[in-house]
């Protein structure tokens, strides 16, 4: 019996070992997720951060993410390239990120300190993703 305890052990942890990754993900599958809710962080800040600047420059979308004064957290925390930014109209834009993970959950966002600002969706699919958002009506009849 004591001849097998070693054995026993070993194989008990690589057991555990295997279930704990199993069921809470590998490692890279966790770090590819918080990329994803960082991306996710970032394209709330820059979408109320475009209508901030829409609010103060007399009703015009910006034209890039470029002017650092409004808008900081422009790149992708893992490649550090640049969100991809692009004006449709003079209310619509569209933003895009490119996504490590799929996710089907709402993640659904209010900013708490303007009330005229909906809440919106974030879902988003695996791979480049782009959000096209719209200067919400409450916004454009507050002039």
């Amino acid at each position: 019996m004591k001849k097998y305890l070693p054995h026993s052990i070993l194989a008990i942890c690589i057991i555990a070992a295997v279930s704990g990754i199993y069921l809470a993900g590998s490692p890279s599958q966790a770090r590819a997720e918080r990329y994803d809710e960082q991306r996710i962080d970032d394209m709330t800040y820059l979408y109320n951060r475009i209508i901030d600047f829409y609010e103060e420059h007399d009703q015009t979308l910006p034209d890039s993410l470029s002017d650092t004064a409004y808008f900081q957290d422009t790149t992708d925390p893992e490649t550090g390239k640049e969100y991809r930014y692009t004006v449709i109209d003079k209310k619509t834009y569209s933003i895009c990120a490119h996504f490590s993970t799929e996710n089907n959950m709402e993640y659904l966002e209010r900013a708490p300190y303007h009330n005229a600002r909906p809440v919106i969706s974030w879902k988003h699919k695996k791979g480049e993703v782009c959000f096209e958002r719209e200067i919400p009506p409450a916004i454009l009849d507050h002039k």
